[in-house]
């Protein structure tokens, strides 16, 4: 019950903020967005605002139905953001809070067009997972006026777990306008110590659709064999991202 309550107060403020985004300045505002895909901006919120990402997925095997992704991300500084983190889905018949996680996202360079930013993160222990902690490395450059791209290096590891889970990602994007931008991205997640990789490869496309509201979709293929099996198995997501203040 209380996951569903979760789940449908992320929504009452999604359909509210139709709304609330009318009465705000319409003024070109700059939005650092997390979605979609699973690459990471090195990008912060500035001081003092808050935005909110959140979507839902759903993939072809059709045990699992992610329906509530959702981060809240708030500047503490121009340097420094705070971030909360929690995932619903649907599986064996019922709501699952599969996982809640604080974050800090702390910005050490910015210089001309590149950007270099840490991300350590806590994920609390939800529905028997073990606790988890986990540090990434992000980096973002525009390489001009229409092309940027982002990569990540990451390390995790959980409670009475001998084997850290390191992930690799890159992701390429492309501005065709003001409003719309279309994107793609490569992405591994492997433990060390096994034989055992997840492979992704997804592209994706984000609008615009007001000044403080992008939405955005993007579809992924993913394996964990190898990437001759990539076609196997597939997911699509949808999700918006919401500049709040």
């Amino acid at each position: 019950m209380k996951t569903k309550f979760t789940f449908l107060s992320v929504a009452f403020l999604l359909l509210t903020s139709v709304i609330n985004v009318y009465a705000q300045e319409t003024e070109s505002l700059y939005m650092p967005s997390g979605r979609p895909g699973y690459t990471t901006s090195a990008s912060l919120v500035g001081k003092k605002s808050l935005l909110l990402e959140t979507g839902v997925a759903y993939d072809n095997l059709g045990s699992i139905t992610t329906i509530n992704t959702s981060t809240l991300r708030f500047g503490f500084t121009n340097h420094i953001e705070g971030r909360f983190s929690a995932t619903e889905s649907i599986y064996d018949g019922g709501f699952h809070c599969s996982n809640l996680s604080l974050a800090a996202k702390i910005g050490l360079i910015e210089k001309n067009n590149t950007k270099f930013s840490v991300l350590p993160k806590f994920s609390f222990p939800v529905d028997d997972n073990d606790p988890s902690g986990a540090l990434a490395l992000l980096y973002s450059v525009k390489l001009n006026e229409n092309w940027s791209m982002s990569a990540n290096a990451a390390t995790r590891t959980t409670k009475g777990d001998d084997t850290f889970i390191s992930t690799v990602a890159l992701a390429a994007g492309r501005s065709l306008n003001d409003k719309l931008s279309l994107s793609a991205e490569l992405y591994c997640d492997g433990m060390a110590n096994h034989v055992y990789n997840t492979y992704y490869i997804g592209v994706a496309l984000a609008y615009q659709i007001l000044p403080r509201l992008q939405l955005d979709l993007s579809t992924t293929r993913y394996s964990n064999r190898n990437l001759k099996q990539l076609a196997d198995n597939w997911n699509i997501e949808a999700g918006l991202c919401w500049l709040i203040k």
